[in-house]
């Protein structure tokens, strides 16, 4: 995976994008969602595991969903260079 990002402006202005901690959350939040998952469904009335289970997915939906806007703002500032490139 990309560890990070840079998309360039006019005038030389720049935003980088550190994509490295999205990439050691996924790794670190994805195996965790399953193993929770696996233990909720193993005992369905624990309160615990069922708590577990929703931190780890909320977790991984807030991680998700950092991620899809990071790629959003990407794809946004690399249509606009394409843009700026064609006129």
């Amino acid at each position: 995976m990309v560890r990070s990002v840079t998309v360039r402006w006019r005038r030389n202005r720049s935003r980088q994008f550190s994509v490295s901690s999205f990439q050691v959350n996924l790794h670190i939040y994805g195996p965790q969602v399953i193993v929770a998952a696996n233990t909720f469904c193993m005992d369905p009335t624990s309160k615990i595991a069922k708590e577990t289970f929703e931190n780890f997915s909320d977790m991984w939906r807030y991680v998700v969903n950092d991620v899809s806007q990071v790629a959003k703002e990407v794809l946004e500032s690399i249509k606009s260079l394409s843009l700026l490139a064609a006129a």
